[in-house]
């Protein structure tokens, strides 16, 4: 099982001050670490280098295709149709998306979305899903959450989003401002690149073993939209609308729905942060309950 990505990032932090990792400049590559006694001179030690090396390059390239990004995109279709019938419409999918200034209810779409689900709640109720195929982790503060709240608020949309790895304590903030979330656990790729990511996959590569090469839809995700996003839309979508003001200042007028330098966005999410969770003198201790509701 991989570790959170905080529990990953003490543990490189702890490995790096005893100086039993050491940190290379890799270009193309933000991280990069081996053994302290790595020697270059050796043959295998370099041998390995570069064959780790080898593959995060050509996963970065099968990234940059497009194609991936389009798996999951596919699999989520494929769920919202099957789980949809006789309850909602779905508008848009992987090969024709809904375009920039389409009119919905009225209001004019901001930004392409992946899908629309029009009438998932009952009768007015549209769902704004965004699918991120990544292999970060996504956090609340994150670009791809608020590029899907900035665009749901412009439309009075449910935000909706699918995506491989959620940060946990990310649900809080979700369940606080309306937006329903679904890990599926998996990066999906498209069924053809099956012989291209065996090394990717293997726990001697880079050990990606989540990587599935399929454009099925998992039961789980197809019943999430048959059964819980029915029953969960007309709550949150009430909950979003009612956060209205503090979303739009944050995303809009505070960018954070934009491309910022990292370092702002930290601070202006702290600041929403602040602001959606007022704190008492003594901080209390809050129980998440990630066990009881997990994805919603």
């Amino acid at each position: 099982m991989r570790p959170h990505p905080i529990i990953l990032r003490d543990g490189i932090d702890e490995l790096l001050a005893s100086e039993e990792i050491r940190h290379e400049a890799v270009r193309e590559l933000s991280e990069f670490y081996m053994p302290a006694e790595f020697d270059m001179e050796k043959g295998p030690d370099r041998k390995r280098r570069e064959y780790i090396l080898g593959l995060y390059r050509e996963f970065r390239a099968l990234n940059k295709t497009g194609a991936v990004g389009k798996a999951l995109e596919r699999v989520v279709f494929k769920a919202a149709v099957d789980g949809g019938k006789g309850k909602f419409t779905v508008m848009g999918s992987p090969d024709q998306g809904v375009p920039a200034g389409t009119v919905i209810s009225g209001k004019s779409v901001y930004r392409e979305p992946d899908l629309f689900l029009i009438g998932c709640g009952g009768p007015g109720c549209i769902a704004d899903v965004e699918v991120k195929n990544l292999r970060e982790w996504i956090t609340a503060s994150s670009r791809e959450v608020w590029n899907l709240i900035g665009r749901a608020l412009r439309i009075d949309a449910l935000p909706v989003l699918v995506t491989r790895k959620i940060v946990y304590p990310s649900y809080y903030v979700f369940r606080e401002i309306g937006l329903l979330a679904f890990q599926v656990h998996f990066q999906f790729f498209p069924p053809k690149l099956e012989t291209r990511v065996g090394e990717i996959r293997h726990k001697d590569g880079l050990g990606f073993s989540d990587i599935r090469c399929s454009d099925e839809a998992p039961p789980a995700l197809v019943r999430y939209f048959a059964e819980h996003l029915p029953r969960l839309a007309p709550g949150a979508l009430e909950r979003f609308l009612s956060r209205k003001d503090i979303l739009s200042r944050y995303a809009m007028e505070h960018h954070l729905e934009d491309a910022i330098p990292g370092n702002i966005r930290s601070a202006r999410f702290h600041e929403f942060e602040e602001e959606l969770f007022p704190r008492e003198t003594e901080e209390p201790e809050v129980d998440y309950g990630w066990r009881e509701f997990g994805d919603f």
